[in-house]
């Protein structure tokens, strides 16, 4: 609060000195964004290939049933109506496939380039302002004795803490298992239908029947990647919300911002100080963290520091 507060220069100028005690000091720094830029461009690519995707099973149906449709079913009429033997109407459906994964990516390639050229330049503003705002740098040299303590048991909270409530990976390791999930899910629904019998399989039956298929796995991979997404930063969402720990630093308040935001206790503060720092062991009862405000060592050591390094105080210029 202290270091926050002589941020403002008006308040700096009436403080001499500062002397903390087992401080934990709060630290931001930006995390790197491409990951995110990573899934967004995933989920893009994605959709744009699902018409292909779907022209392709349609392809694969259309050439496993129609070796299987009876002469007198919808499927083996429709075969002898048009005419066109059926290799030359799997090459034509194939090659449209190809065609529409070909024009869909370069689409969502497009469309993820402009998308990230407009919403870098406001994320990289954004870490810009949440490193400021949590950075306690002085603003002049400010004489500061910094005492620890060893085996201090806010300092051991906090990282443990730090450490459950971080990301448990890079988020584009779910992809693939998501994508497994998804693909599996699709391969069984086909694998039923291809077993099915033909005698009402017609054109529009496959078309209709591939379309949901592929939205169905779509629609499971998104689910199973924001699941995973959700549940990798889960623990810093509801970890120190319930045991009360800090909201910025620890995601109480906002996925977004963890994801962009590294914000952890360190031992020491941020720079711009004359710190001089120091650690004692202490080895009475109770908590180290409270046996340091009546150290004897301690309290003697801040005498000595504030005798040699604070000036006396002077009425007329309001020091302190």
């Amino acid at each position: 609060v202290v270091l926050y507060a002589v941020r403002d220069p008006a308040v700096c100028e009436q403080i001499a000195s500062v002397v903390c005690l087992a401080t934990p000091f709060i630290h931001a720094q930006a995390r790197p964004i491409e990951p995110a830029f990573t899934v967004l461009r995933l989920v893009l690519y994605s959709l744009a290939f699902a018409p292909g995707a779907i022209m392709a099973i349609v392809t694969l149906l259309f050439a496993v049933l129609a070796l299987q449709a009876a002469p007198d079913s919808p499927l083996g009429q429709f075969l002898r109506d048009t005419g066109v033997p059926l290799p030359l109407i799997l090459a034509g459906l194939a090659g449209l496939s190809a065609f529409l994964v070909w024009g869909g990516l370069r689409v969502a390639h497009r469309l993820s380039r402009w998308l990230v050229a407009r919403l870098r330049p406001k994320i990289e503003r954004y870490q810009t302002r949440m490193v400021h705002d949590y950075n306690h740098r002085a603003v002049r040299p400010l004489p500061v004795l910094n005492a620890q303590v060893k085996r201090d048991e806010p300092a051991i909270w906090l990282q443990v803490l730090r450490r459950v409530s971080e990301p448990t990976g890079d988020v584009r390791a779910t992809v693939p298992l998501a994508a497994f999930l998804a693909l599996a899910l699709g391969a069984s629904l086909l694998w039923e239908y291809s077993h099915e019998p033909t005698a009402t399989a017609s054109f529009f039956d496959i078309a209709s029947y591939a379309a949901i298929t592929v939205v169905i796995m779509w629609l499971v991979w998104l689910f199973l990647l924001v699941f995973y997404m959700v549940a990798a930063h889960l623990t810093f969402m509801l970890i120190p919300f319930i045991v009360r720990g800090h909201g910025g630093g620890f995601g109480e308040w906002s996925l977004y911002a963890n994801w962009l935001m590294l914000i952890e206790a360190r031992p020491e503060p941020a720079g711009g100080y004359r710190l001089e720092s120091f650690r004692i062991a202490t080895h009475g009862k109770g908590l180290h963290h409270s046996q340091i405000y009546e150290d004897e060592r301690v309290i003697a050591r801040i005498v000595q520091w504030l005798t040699r390094s604070t000036p006396k105080s002077d009425p007329g210029n309001g020091g302190s």
